[in-house]
């Protein structure tokens, strides 16, 4: 938990102490807690423990949430919510975010009016039966009665397939999950369907659990994640990143490493600055024994207000920072074009290897003399001796003039330099 609170609290800095909040990020802050949408309760996922404490995967993701926004993971209300009535929850205002196992569909994010965050686990629809019934495959339940939530994907599912292969079934329908695994218990069915995570976690909830299998046929694909509603772009962005870091983090094994994020608003914003998040104690440890360095580098407020401008104006604008990226593409592509041996690490910085601190220095020199463009050069101690480069910044207001000139000038200063580009670029 103390490692998804640091994670999640670097997505809550990158958005929160840059941008002016609105909308659920107010609410949620102004309230003091999240409100977060689950299913009634479903073991590994989430569930109420004997001490009435909710834990497990979609918990988790509750969790991080607040810890991003609020900087506590354990500010969150859990409002339990059926098939039936996840939605409605959701519309309403009730709940701020939904995380339990919910099927990532076009109907949903597109005609329902909900954006789904990312899939944190991919699931597929099944099948359960008794092991006294003989059952080996889904295809031998011609006839079968079969229990099922409402308002779901998996009722839908259901239909499908057992139409596609030509099979009749009668359907026994619950609005809970307890009730579903209650009534196939009870006998009022002959298989139990839903995801095959919910088909083990039920089953793990049964008193006989080994009387039970999941038949092998897997009928549908199902991207489950948590989703928001649509129109607040600066909350989804905070549920969509927390997911991503923790995903990330989990698959490079760094969920129980990291102590300390940090983060940049330079060049991609046009301005400068930077963040860390950690735990209170390691901040305050920052604070005690780096006082120097934290106050010689605090941002001026109007830095700071161009910071939090830049991040609302760009978080509303995908054209622009669609154009940033092809001007960068654009550039790369024309001084490949003339030999010059660039770093292309998909970053719309583009490092131009000199390989002289001389001649580095002296092209910097002659573009802003002679041509009027100001480019950075990029010296030992900052990068090894024989990596010397020149370090450029196309922006998305560089019009074809600019890049032009630029072209046409490193052409002609490569040349006067008299650097083997051949060499270079091999």
């Amino acid at each position: 938990m103390k490692n998804i609170a640091i994670l999640a609290a670097g997505v809550g800095a990158a958005f929160l102490a840059t941008a002016a909040t609105a909308g659920t990020i107010a609410d949620v802050q102004k309230r003091g807690e999240l409100n977060c949408g689950v299913t009634t309760g479903l073991a590994g996922f989430a569930a109420p423990n004997d001490k009435g404490e909710w834990a497990g995967f979609d918990v988790d993701i509750c969790r991080a949430v607040a810890a991003a926004v609020l900087g506590d993971a354990m500010k969150v209300k859990f409002t339990p919510t059926t098939g039936k009535s996840r939605f409605p929850t959701l519309q309403s205002g009730e709940v701020d975010m939904l995380a339990r196992n919910t099927t990532w569909t076009f109907d949903r994010d597109v005609k329902l009016g909900f954006e789904f965050a990312g899939v944190n686990f991919y699931d597929g629809q099944g099948f359960m039966v008794r092991k006294d019934l003989g059952v080996k495959s889904s295809l031998e339940l011609d006839g079968a009665t079969v229990c099922v939530t409402t308002g779901s994907t998996t009722e839908l599912n259901l239909g499908d397939y057992f139409r596609s292969n030509n099979m009749k079934y009668t359907p026994v329908v619950f609005e809970k999950s307890d009730e579903v695994r209650a009534g196939y218990i009870a006998g009022r069915c002959d298989a139990y369907t839903t995801d095959r995570s919910g088909l083990a976690a039920q089953r793990s909830q049964m008193p006989n659990p080994d009387a039970h299998v999941v038949l092998p046929e897997v009928i549908s694909k199902e991207p489950l994640g948590p989703l928001v509603r649509h129109g607040d772009n600066q909350w989804g962005d905070v549920v969509r990143w927390t997911l991503n870091v923790m995903i990330i983090a989990e698959e490079k094994g760094l969920m129980g490493k990291i102590d300390i994020i940090n983060g940049t608003l330079a060049k991609a914003y046009g301005v400068m600055g930077g963040y860390i998040a950690a735990s209170d104690k390691m901040c305050d440890a920052i604070r005690s024994y780096a006082p120097g360095f934290i106050f010689t580098t605090s941002l001026p407020p109007a830095v700071a207000a161009g910071a939090a401008a830049s991040v609302t104006y760009l978080k509303t604008d995908q054209a622009i920072r669609a154009k940033h990226q092809s001007q960068a593409r654009t550039l790369k592509m024309r001084l490949k074009s003339l030999g010059l041996p660039l770093i292309d690490h998909g970053s719309h910085i583009i490092p131009v290897i000199v390989g002289d601190p001389v001649h580095t220095k002296s092209i910097s020199d002659m573009l802003l003399a002679n041509y009027g463009i100001y480019v950075q050069p990029i010296n030992f101690p900052t990068v090894p001796r024989g990596t010397e480069r020149l370090r450029f910044t196309p922006s998305p207001v560089h019009g074809k003039t600019e890049m032009d000139n630029l072209v046409t000038a490193m052409d002609q200063l490569w040349a006067h330099c008299a650097l083997n580009r051949a060499e270079l670029s091999a």
